[in-house]
């Protein structure tokens, strides 16, 4: 499951959940799904297809500006849209949006096969951003490339592609070796 459409839930469940309500946000983590369930339905009458397509309305608008002050919040609307945006980068199924009436929850599935399964390089390039296809391209082509050098060739902060090396977390990119005088292997046979 991608680290970041589960931090965009928590971070979701806390700014727009109802504070009237004394429960707390639940995050359960089961063998093949983890729920996220913040207190109250969602706000102004909004309808699940409504807050997906990028509609906002702002329960906790105090929380809402500090959250966007300090930078954990973009942009208001966009945060659905990037949990399944995530998790279509990954790899896994989108996250499934419930709203229960008294409680919001959001599903992040795991992918149901456990075993490793080999991926054609096609296959593998069609879970990827069009950024993480250009590094995987690049590397394939010189797997001892530094990740400078990477950056340099597309035309990246040294930061940018840092964060696009989080494919090593997902288990696409391995390295092999030293630091320095290693290099990088894409891994077709992954774990789903």
């Amino acid at each position: 499951m991608p680290p970041e459409s589960i931090r965009e839930a928590i971070i979701n469940s806390v700014c727009h959940r109802c504070y009237l309500d004394h429960s707390c946000v639940q995050i359960a983590v089961y063998d093949n799904r983890v729920e996220i369930t913040s207190p109250g339905m969602l706000y102004g009458g909004l309808t699940v297809e409504q807050a997906v397509s990028g509609r906002s309305k702002i329960r906790n608008v105090c929380i809402a500006e500090v959250f966007n002050r300090m930078g954990i919040i973009e942009q208001w609307g966009t945060g659905l849209q990037r949990m399944i945006r995530g998790c279509r980068e990954y790899g896994v199924r989108e996250p499934e949006f419930v709203d229960m009436g008294d409680a919001f929850r959001v599903i992040f599935y795991r992918s149901n096969i456990e075993t490793d399964i080999e991926m054609t390089e096609d296959e593998l390039l069609s879970v990827l951003s069009d950024t993480e296809k250009k590094v995987v391209k690049i590397i394939l082509k010189n797997p001892e490339i530094m990740q400078d050098k990477m950056a340099e060739l597309m035309g990246m902060s040294k930061n940018g592609i840092r964060y696009v090396m989080k494919l090593k977390n997902r288990g696409i990119l391995v390295r092999v070796g030293a630091t320095k005088k290693g290099k990088w292997s894409v891994v077709l046979a992954r774990l789903q």
